[in-house]
């Protein structure tokens, strides 16, 4: 009898036996947990050594939460996240087409150099935690969402977390009801404080106090001072306005309650100033490792011309730029196109930044010697794939978060005349199954 993780053996409801009665001859039923599924005959088994026991659980934040699954690296299990991650890869790239001769798949080039690049110390580990604390329900109720639920795990003194983060959640829990702002209850819209975001560059804060329409500009400008004078290192509050009834975090309607709006991330040699709404990688170490890899890829050189699509505060684009390439940055945030133009001319490089749709990419880029496209989650919409078919660039750098939408793009793309020459993934939040991979294409000579 095989049991998986967050099973629980237990003796399965009547529906279940009923349906397991219903199996084909000569198969019998295997359990998993409290419900019956109809397979062949299970072995038992016994799991490695290094996946012998789970991480421990801290206060019931879970994956969603990915405190304790940091955590739980520094415990010493580094392994079982690391092996699902690059077993994610390895999957997806079984949906490709064969590879021709010389052309190496996702998983191949994962196994060969994950052990280059993928690890990383324990404040990279802090840096994976999301900066984002959500206040509801009781008072002072500051933390993460439990696993698939809206209930908030109150994560105050966790050891991932970056300490300045954590100084700024305690300051907002213990001030916020005495500056008259109750904590915010979605059931039933009462209150004012939403959520509480924190950008951390590892030594100074940037806070968002996000709240309903409801709250007292004034209950919120003495909150930002009452935690600007608890914690110096917060160099600005920002008062974000929200009446979304779903899950959003960010409204449309911001102001500064005090101090700055931005503050500057590294990023190797460089540095961007970000707002609280401005997506950057929260591990600033591997992002900087996975930029690098990505210029040294596409061998970004004077001379060479580039679009980054989906360039976001434009950390790849500046990165080829500090090289010597003529790099055009597409992103659709306009904030996001400030951050960047700024930057650049702050360093002086050759790159430019346009607020447009990526599927423009044709009509602003012209022709180039390299794309970039690094998109969320869902990968490359089905016109932003037919306009990189027909810029036809002879390198394709695909940075991306997810193995599955990777995987159905380089699919597209090999069928448009590229040949996948690796797929290279990276370990950008320790301790969780998560995974980015950039995968380098070159256009087929033949």
């Amino acid at each position: 009898m095989r049991y998986h993780r967050g099973d629980a053996p237990g003796r399965p409801r009547a529906r279940d036996r009923r349906r397991a009665g219903r199996r084909r001859p000569g198969r019998r039923p295997v359990w998993r947990g409290r419900c019956a599924r109809v397979g062949p005959a299970a072995r038992r088994e016994r799991p490695g050594a290094d996946r012998a026991r789970e991480p421990p659980r801290a206060a019931g934040v879970g994956a969603a939460g990915r405190p304790d699954v940091a955590a739980g690296r520094r415990a010493g299990h580094p392994r079982l996240p690391r092996v699902r991650r690059v077993r994610r890869v390895r999957v997806a790239a079984r949906r490709l087409p064969r590879p021709a001769r010389g052309e190496a798949t996702a998983g191949a080039a994962g196994a060969r150099r994950r052990r280059r690049g993928g690890r990383c110390g324990r404040r990279a580990a802090r840096d994976a935690v999301p900066q984002l604390r959500q206040v509801r329900g009781a008072p002072g109720a500051v933390g993460a969402y439990r696993p698939r639920s809206h209930a908030v795990v109150s994560t105050l003194g966790c050891a991932v977390v970056e300490p300045v983060v954590d100084r700024v959640a305690r300051a907002v829990a213990a001030d916020h009801a005495a500056c008259g702002l109750a904590a915010f209850d979605e059931r039933t819209r009462a209150g004012h404080l939403r959520y509480l975001l924190v950008r951390s560059d590892g030594e100074r804060a940037l806070a968002g106090i996000v709240t309903a329409p409801s709250a007292p500009a004034a209950a919120v400008d003495r909150l930002a001072e009452r935690l600007r004078a608890r914690v110096p290192a917060v160099v600005g509050v920002v008062h974000v306005v929200n009446d979304a009834t779903g899950g959003a975090l960010l409204g449309p309607r911001r102001r500064i309650a005090s101090g700055a709006a931005v503050i500057r991330e590294a990023l190797g040699d460089l540095d961007v100033e970000v707002g609280i709404g401005s997506f950057f990688q929260v591990n600033r170490d591997q992002a900087a490792r996975l930029y690098a890899a990505v210029a040294d890829a596409v061998q970004a050189a004077p001379g060479v011309r580039a679009v980054d699509v989906y360039c976001g505060v434009g950390g790849i684009a500046l990165t080829l730029a500090a090289r010597g390439a003529d790099v055009l940055g597409i992103e659709r945030d306009a904030d996001a196109v400030a951050t960047a133009r700024a930057a650049a001319r702050r360093h002086g490089l050759r790159a430019r930044f346009e607020a447009a749709d990526a599927a423009r990419l044709v009509d602003l880029a012209g022709a180039v010697d390299v794309a970039v496209v690094n998109p969320p989650r869902k990968g490359l919409d089905v016109p932003t794939r037919a306009a990189l078919a027909r810029l036809a660039p002879a390198r394709i750098a695909y940075v991306s978060c997810h193995p599955d939408s990777l995987a159905r793009d380089l699919g597209d793309l090999r069928g448009a005349g590229y040949r996948v020459e690796r797929a290279v993934p990276f370990d950008l939040m320790p301790g969780t199954a998560q995974v980015e991979t950039v995968a380098i294409l070159r256009r087929d000579s033949r």
